[in-house]
């Protein structure tokens, strides 16, 4: 595998970014055709950044087994929206970021071979992008993902007490009462409703919380509302809390679930 530390300007962003990118090894034989890899954006949560899946999990090994690329990029406390008074963090990961590392590097443009993935407000961004953009994403994956942001601003999180939740919230969406994102394109419960006339068009979803997670009940939420629309979410729980050990084992079983699921060639799809 290559690891590799790309430093950029964005537009989005309005600033330099940095991403990390894992590549699997290939070998190129002279006058082969090139090849592109199936993709995993995957994001990080709120008290993160781009280097932490690197840094707390085996990532580049569970990576390597299935011959998928994986690109980490960074977005502060955004929640991965737009700020009001910030950051366009959803145009850059929805939109911009693709663009840039399939230009970049040897990624396949193909929806069934693009897949997006996060933990915490990793996994709120991952189903807010994906559901809003299920023609660019065939599979999305969340691990303890903050997936009801509706009752975001009465919660702790972990680091944070519920007055910081809300100041973060502000921050984020410019509301102090997340409730008021309701109905709204930045509600992933509500984004579920859109896909009840036509399942087949929805990325396939996973899902998995621990049982001693602060956002189980979010994660309950999210799940019952899938089932009440009849739309399929691989859903998996077991012991655990809000950390690297859960997330760990989380993103090693999502990448067996992909692979199971959607039939990956071991990252040769050559152009």
């Amino acid at each position: 595998m290559a690891l590799i530390h790309c430093s950029f300007g964005s537009d989005s962003l309005g600033m330099t970014t940095d991403i990390h990118v894992i590549l699997p090894e290939v070998d190129v034989k002279e006058g082969e055709k090139d090849v592109r890899f199936p993709t995993l954006y995957l994001l990080h949560g709120a008290s993160d950044n781009y280097s932490n899946w690197i840094r707390f999990t085996s990532v580049e090994r569970y990576a390597a087994q299935h011959g998928i690329a994986v690109v980490m990029p960074e977005a502060g406390l955004s929640f991965y929206n737009n700020m009001p008074m910030g950051y366009n963090c959803y145009d850059y990961v929805a939109k911009e970021l693709l663009a840039f590392t399939r230009a970049m590097f040897p990624l396949s443009d193909k929806r069934e071979e693009t897949f997006i993935a996060g933990l915490s407000m990793g996994g709120y961004g991952t189903m807010r992008i994906a559901l809003n953009n299920p023609e660019v994403f065939s599979a999305a994956g969340t691990f303890s993902g903050a997936v009801d942001l509706t009752s975001m601003s009465s919660t702790s999180v972990g680091f944070m007490d519920e007055a910081q939740t809300q100041f973060m919230m502000e921050r984020a969406f410019g509301v102090k009462d997340s409730g008021s994102l309701k109905g709204t394109d930045a509600d992933p419960i509500h984004l579920l409703e859109g896909f009840r006339e036509c399942r087949e068009c929805m990325p396939r979803l996973y899902q998995s919380c621990g049982t001693e997670d602060f956002l189980y009940a979010q994660n309950q939420a999210f799940k019952t509302a899938a089932e009440k629309a009849g739309l399929p979410v691989h859903y998996e729980e077991w012991k655990g809390d809000h950390n690297w050990p859960f997330w760990d084992v989380s993103i090693q079983r999502f990448f067996d679930w992909l692979k199971s699921e959607e039939g990956i060639d071991d990252g040769m799809d050559s152009m």
